[in-house]
């Protein structure tokens, strides 16, 4: 049953707008919604709105779609996949980690979480938005997380 699958999205959630409202939705469909945000010191300077880490996590706690919020771990973006073990966790093409070696990381790490990516979301606009040499340029942030490769 869906409602007892428990499905994981991630994100910085600096503002948030139609695109993360998306991504939680459709997650949200799959089951019980927790949602990991990224912290302060694994964002760095990059966010737009510079909303601190309880600011944005009581942003995405504020959503109906949302069942629980955490804050991220700083040094290892897979520890509260390890903690809460999830049935799915949930990226969208947006999202800078490459699902199939996702996947393995998990299944490395003894968990049966399926990673489920979604269609892209509005990708006339989207598409422009991302901007994936960026992402490279930032790797490092990634806590060794597999980079997608474009």
């Amino acid at each position: 049953m869906a409602g007892k699958r428990t499905v994981m999205a991630f994100g910085a959630f600096d503002g948030i707008h139609s695109g993360h409202l998306y991504y939680l939705s459709e997650a949200k469909k799959l089951g019980r919604l927790v949602v990991s945000v990224a912290p302060d010191r694994f964002l760095g300077l990059d966010m737009k709105y510079k909303m601190s880490e309880d600011e944005r996590s009581d942003l995405v706690r504020a959503l109906r779609i949302v069942d629980e919020a955490v804050l991220g771990n700083e040094m290892d973006a897979l520890a509260r996949v390890v903690e809460i073990r999830p049935d799915m966790i949930v990226i969208t093409p947006y999202h800078w980690v490459d699902e199939a070696a996702l996947q393995q990381n998990l299944e490395k790490k003894g968990l049966k979480t399926k990673v489920v990516l979604l269609k892209p979301y509005k990708p006339e606009i989207y598409d422009q938005i991302y901007d994936f040499a960026y992402v490279l340029l930032n790797e490092k942030r990634l806590s060794g997380l597999p980079i997608r490769k474009k």
